[in-house]
């Protein structure tokens, strides 16, 4: 199933004008994830080497994942 684009505006919107503030605080992650595709997942494993220089293109070629010994990257 995937949103419409109405529908991920509405909840943009609601993120953005929510009366708590810790939940105003996660907007821009929010509206990465939606508009990039980017799954939380690998949206964790980010560093600044992933992002090229003119901020064209981000490489997504990692992950971080739960497992029985914590939190594990995975390539």
């Amino acid at each position: 199933m995937s949103l419409s684009a109405d529908e991920r505006d509405k909840i943009l919107n609601a993120i953005a004008t929510s009366d708590e503030a810790f939940v105003r605080h996660y907007y821009y992650y929010y509206s990465f994830l939606f508009y990039t595709g980017c799954r939380p997942s690998e949206a964790m494993a980010l560093v600044w080497d992933d992002i090229l220089s003119d901020y064209e293109f981000i490489k997504f070629n990692k992950a971080i994942t739960g497992s029985v010994d914590g939190l594990r990257e995975l390539k």
